[in-house]
């Protein structure tokens, strides 16, 4: 959430997450609608895959800046992680009551917006607002991680690497309680929390010429996989494209460790500006962009679900991202006035 200006190759990574997410909503819908057997299931399931990376890119961007900062617990608790739960309050109740208004038809009254506060107090998301909940468990386990730190040993790192793994790798094998799953979906991610950290700190370009083939290899067994499973089960099944399998890790992490690995492209001082004024807004794009589409829908201009090229998602994905930070902009204006004044 915060700049990195020594590393513009993140800020890189977090613009193209960020486009990446956008798209597996627009593509979500097509690809759940479409006929298992058809080339256009088949040519959706093949681009998707590769949109899977965005959330576990931006957990490890994130990891990258804030394990290399010395926030004191105070901020990191009081500052980013609040911060966090009141965003994900408003934005949760915001949703779900635009949700039932424009298209459910439903009247809000103060029963239903007692009910819908409460659930989202009580953290329950919806849409793409459970990252954020994600967000908040990386937040919170940052003291952790600085407190492991501070142990005197040099393979401290790698120690923790190993912990992290039998953690949310290893334990999940024997549990398959409901509450344990849970709790694996949120903190689970704080595995790529750490590689964004482990990964910059000991890049080595031979690990990534070994990760390539098994990438490619988890491509297409994510690809392979979920195309049988969805003809055998007749409609689109997912269980071959979750962000925590080892296939989409490994491809997530060869695009992290590929693009760290020609970060100086990224270091050149005009590049250096578009890409921080644009991971500037990423935050509030990742917030607003599902007003957006709602909204491209409701008016019905285009239909931005329907695909008759697939070259089509890119285009209304790049059109999303671009309308939302138009009016975007003009919001972070107005809250950074409003804090000034506050401040004042």
């Amino acid at each position: 959430m915060v700049n990195d200006m020594k590393k513009q190759y993140i800020n890189f990574l977090k613009i193209l997450s960020i486009l990446f997410v956008i798209n597996i909503h627009l593509l979500s819908k097509a690809w759940n609608q479409a006929i298992p057997t058809s080339v256009n299931f088949k040519s959706l399931t093949f681009i998707d895959i590769s949109f899977l990376v965005c959330v576990p890119i931006f957990a490890m961007c994130s990891g990258n800046i804030f394990l290399n900062r010395k926030d004191s617990n105070k901020k990191i608790i009081f500052k980013y992680a609040l911060r966090i739960y009141l965003i994900f309050i408003l934005f949760t109740t915001l949703y779900k009551v635009a949700d039932l208004v424009f298209y459910q038809n439903i009247k809000i009254n103060a029963k239903l917006l007692f009910i819908i506060t409460k659930d989202a107090i009580l953290l329950r998301s919806i849409y793409h607002l459970w990252y954020l909940r994600v967000v908040l468990a990386m937040y919170l386990s940052i003291p952790v991680f600085k407190w492991l730190f501070n142990v005197k040993s040099k393979y401290i790192d790698h120690i923790i690497l190993l912990l992290i793994i039998i953690l949310v790798k290893v334990i999940p094998i024997w549990f398959h309680s409901g509450w344990f799953l849970t709790y694996i979906g949120i903190f689970g991610f704080i595995i790529y929390f750490y590689l964004g950290y482990y990964l910059d700190k000991y890049f080595n370009k031979k690990y990534l010429i070994l990760l390539i083939p098994i990438s490619l290899f988890s491509y297409y067994y994510t690809f392979t996989k979920t195309i049988s499973s969805s003809v055998a089960f007749g409609s689109a099944v997912v269980d071959h494209m979750q962000y925590l399998s080892y296939n989409i890790m490994f491809i997530s992490v060869t695009i992290f460790l590929f693009v760290r690995w020609f970060k100086d492209l990224f270091e050149n001082k005009k590049i250096g500006c578009y890409l921080n004024f644009l991971t500037s807004y990423n935050f509030y794009v990742y917030l607003f962009h599902g007003f957006t589409i709602g909204i491209i829908a409701k008016l019905n201009i285009i239909n931005i679900y329907k695909y008759n090229h697939v070259l089509l998602i890119y285009v209304y994905g790049l059109l999303t991202y671009i309308i939302t930070l138009i009016y975007v902009i003009p919001i972070k204006k107005i809250i950074n006035k409003l804090k000034v004044v506050e401040k004042s």
